[in-house]
């Protein structure tokens, strides 16, 4: 078998030399022309036709290419080490960029040609200045079948080789700048800061380690030393309480090994003859001593072992864990410049800090609530609690941030916001700000929600709350009024002629349940005089003269004053009686009242005082005479009244 291999060999040579010998020129001619390359094929097979290319072949003098040559197929399928698919790629790539460079490229690096796809990555990176096979080979070994990856590598290499310009970058070093291509990404920074600690490394070993720490900081060797010292005085702190409790926990356990022992201690016989008080205790406390030994040896013995975990693997672990969360947090937030900032702002509580961040990499205006706003962070973790960071966003963009922080004032405030915030277009949100405190008592109220979003179509806030403030108040708490300006907002035409209402039923000492009875007869829609009207028809109502004289007054004087009941004045005249007493008779008419008072005087009298109730100034009565003790001091006529009895009639009547 051998000497068939040997006659083999020897046939393929002496054929080549024949065709070199008898056509030297001819020859390397000859490789460029479809003739040429079939007879080499014919005489001395594929691999002269390969090894004849590879010595005729120089970068001055390229052998011309022939498409669709047989003989194309015959090389690339040598070079293919008889894979079809394979040797189907090395043609298409020669056709490209010529046999020469295939052909190297196919023997240095044979699984590059696996797939069309990869071939052409190889081959364009192997034409970028510096690149090379043994680079090509590390990318391979490193990427395996993965062709984005495999990219991925190349151009990592040609941007590291660059990075290093004339430092050497050798094949070691390579590999450890490939090895954190996901955490370089396009950074150059992160990539110059790599490839000089490689290139400058006597430990290559040592350095791969110390990226591999820094990589999980963004490459900040600062950050990542803040880290370790931050973990180290947590870790610190959590083996200092550790140990507290350990301690704490073998004093206890000792004590009650030594505890458990007096019964038995006590049943000594040298103990129990003991007389003297003072030297059985001391007995006692030595016998217990002596029984509770063992197992307090071995609660110290177990309190040790605590201590010794305590300060190694559990120190460490702590040391790990703590560091591994400082890590989760700022790749979090992308190692945002106010990352440490925010942090500080939670005292290292993590969870609160990326809250607070949600809200700070919305930008600038972010940034400013969270830090330059005055706000408490339990103030913008409430925020953030209610709101996703896009709604944070748009709260920002439509009503600022001084049109925000009102609502973030109190829990509900931010509550009510966000219950309205899909109801309510911008333009009432951002009045509401200026007068969110008017709502305080509603804001829990999924109800008066609902009773807002139904005013806030027809009225401005600012409306809203002159209407509340006008509104009379339920019995019950004072969320009914929302519910009450609901039902009254059909019946006017307006917020004004609303209020004017609201204002008439304040002055005739109407509820919200007596408003409620009344507005059912109220035409809807109606406008300020109508609505006044309605109103002032029943102010009278329900309203007993004699026993209710105060109210029926001063209901009359508001009635007088607008013109819908008229008051004719009589003339003074002198009762007849113990007391001078003189009266002035008042009558009431209009729009189907008909009624009476008097105004009484006592000439000569002053204020009425204890055990002379009757010897006032002037005054009001229900009706005549003495026998009536129902009045209203000077200081309780309303003024419509006063003015009507006249400066005339009030001389009179104090005239002596």
């Amino acid at each position: 078998m051998k000497s068939n291999d040997a006659d083999t060999k020897r046939k393929e040579s002496t054929a080549e030399s024949r065709v070199q010998g008898n056509q030297p020129r001819p020859a390397r001619a000859g490789l460029g022309s479809y003739e040429g390359i079939m007879t080499l094929q014919r005489l001395a097979g594929n691999r002269a036709v390969a090894q004849l290319m590879n010595a005729a072949q120089t970068a001055d003098a390229p052998i011309q290419r022939q498409s669709g040559l047989n003989s194309l197929g015959a090389i690339s399928l040598d070079l293919a080490g008889g894979d079809v698919a394979k040797a189907d790629v090395i043609r298409r790539m020669i056709d490209k960029y010529g046999p020469i460079k295939v052909r190297s490229a196919a023997i240095d690096l044979p699984d590059a040609f696996a797939s069309l796809e990869r071939a052409e990555m190889t081959m364009q990176f192997l034409e970028q200045p510096g690149a090379g096979p043994e680079l090509a080979a590390v990318a391979q070994r490193l990427a395996g079948a993965a062709d984005d990856r495999y990219l991925k590598l190349l151009k990592l290499m040609l941007d590291a080789k660059a990075a290093a310009g004339s430092m050497d970058l050798d094949a070691a070093r390579l590999e450890i700048v490939c090895a954190l291509a996901d955490e370089i990404g396009e950074n150059k920074g992160h990539l110059q800061y790599v490839v000089l600690s490689v290139v400058r490394s006597d430990d290559l070993e040592a350095t791969a380690k110390k990226l591999d720490r820094v990589k999980t900081f963004n490459f900040n060797e600062k950050l990542e030393q803040k880290v370790d010292s931050e973990a180290k005085k947590f870790a610190d702190w959590n083996l200092k309480d550790k140990l507290f409790a350990i301690d704490k926990e073998e004093s206890e356990q000792k004590k009650k090994a030594f505890d458990d022992q007096r019964e038995a201690a006590s049943q000594v016989p040298k103990v129990k003859k003991e007389k003297s008080e003072f030297k059985k205790g001391q007995l006692l406390g030595e016998e217990q001593q002596k029984r509770a030994k063992p197992k307090q040896d071995e609660i110290a013995l177990d309190a040790e072992k605590k201590r010794q975990d305590a300060k190694g693997p559990e120190y460490e672990l702590a040391l790990d864990e703590r560091k591994g969360k400082y890590a989760q947090y700022y790749q979090a937030v992308g190692f945002h410049p106010q990352a440490d900032a925010a942090l500080a702002m939670a005292s290292n509580w993590f969870d609160q800090a990326l809250k607070i961040m949600d809200i700070v990499m919305l930008g600038k205006d972010g940034e400013t609530l969270a830090f330059k706003s005055g706000l408490s962070i339990d103030k913008l973790i409430g925020l953030r609690n209610k709101f996703a960071p896009g709604q944070i966003a748009q709260l920002l963009q439509q009503l600022k941030i001084a049109g925000l922080t009102p609502f973030m004032e109190y829990p509900i405030y931010t509550a009510f916001l966000k219950a309205l915030l899909a109801q309510v277009p911008w333009a009432p949100l951002q009045d509401l700000a200026k007068y969110v405190g008017k709502f305080h008592a509603y804001c829990e109220d999924p109800a008066a929600t609902g009773h807002f979003v139904t005013l806030v179509q027809g009225y401005s806030v600012k409306e809203i709350v002159n209407l509340l403030e006008a509104a009379p108040p339920y019995k019950t708490p004072d969320v009914n009024k929302m519910s009450l300006l609901v039902a009254l907002s059909a019946k006017a035409d307006s917020a004004s002629t609303l209020l004017a209402a609201l204002n008439l039923c304040e002055r005739a000492e109407w509820d919200a349940a007596r408003v409620l009875a009344e507005q059912g007869a109220w035409p809807d829609g109606a406008k300020a005089a109508e609505l006044e009207l309605a109103i002032e028809g029943r102010m009278m109502a329900n309203i007993d003269k004699d026993d209710q004289f105060a109210r029926w007054i001063k209901n009359l004087a508001v009635l007088a004053e607008k013109g819908y009941h008229t008051i004719t004045y009589g003339n003074v005249v002198t009762l007849g009686g113990k007391m001078l007493t003189k009266e002035v008779l008042c009558t009431v008419s209009g729009n189907g009242l008909n009624e009476s008072f008097v105004v009484h005087g006592h000439p000569g009298a002053g204020k009425a005082q204890v055990g002379s109730p009757n010897a006032s100034d002037i005054h009001l009565k229900p009706s005549g005479g003495y026998n009536v003790n129902t009045r209203l001091k000077r200081e309780q006529i309303p003024v419509v009244i006063w003015n009507g009895i006249g400066d005339a009639r009030r001389k009179e009547l104090t005239k002596q």
